[in-house]
Parts: C-alpha cells; structure tokens; sequence
C-alpha cells in the first residue's frame, strides 16, 4: 500500500496484480480504500474491471468508510466517477451517519452524485419498460 502512498503508479499496479485482490489492511481498507484516499486512477479502474474477489463497497472499522466516501472526501472526482460507474453504493453510512454525498461540499462534487442518480434513474426506467 506505500506504493500507493507515495504515488508509484507502476509498481503499485504490479504488487496488485500479483497478490491477492481480496487481501485487507487490518482496519478492513483494501486496495481500492488506498487508491481512493491517494488519487490513483489507474489503480482503481483496474481493481473495479476485474471485478474479482474485491468488493467495491467494502467498509473499514471502526469508522465504516467505503472507498466512495473517502474518494469524496479528498476530492478523487475521477475515481468518484469510476467507483459509482462500477455500482458503488452512494447511501452507505458512515460511524456519523453521513453518506458519500454528504462530503461533496461544493457544487462540482455534488453534480456527480446528482448525474450518476439520473443515469441510474434512466436504466431503471428502460429495464422496466421491456
């Protein structure tokens, strides 16, 4: 995970790949918790595409903080957009009871909530009129 944290992109990819995807830190934060906090992309695109023994809407402890959340918080706009268009969970709750949402403090952040919920809403929309 320092390889993440100290922004080495290549190498973090690597040791991903060649480990095990469903590993967890001891608080329960996986890859994509990392990839989330330090803005790196590439990383969590490729965690969300293989889709394989990780869960995407996996909660740390104590604080119960999905990747989503802490994406938000340290304003990781792209990876926002990747883990909500991968089925991220936008309303699970955090120790405070606060959701993903509620830590997009500016207008930009909240738009993305705002967009992802009418593509959701147009899919529903279309898979119950066939």
């Amino acid at each position: 995970m320092g390889a993440i944290a100290y922004g080495h992109e290549e190498v973090a990819i690597y040791l991903w790949i060649s480990s095990n995807v469903a590993q967890m830190a001891k608080d329960n934060s996986t890859v994509l918790h990392y990839a989330a906090k330090h803005g790196n992309n590439s990383l969590a695109r490729a965690a969300c595409e293989r889709k394989i023994h990780i869960n995407i809407n996996q909660t740390t402890r104590p604080g119960n903080y999905t990747a989503l959340r802490l994406a938000t918080m340290y304003r990781q706009d792209r990876i926002v957009n990747i883990l909500l268009e991968h089925g991220a969970y936008p309303n699970i709750t955090d120790v405070n009871g606060n959701t993903p949402r509620d830590y997009a403090f500016d207008e930009q952040r909240r738009n993305i909530f705002e967009d992802w919920d009418y593509i959701r809403g147009r899919k529903r929309k279309a898979s119950d009129s066939e």
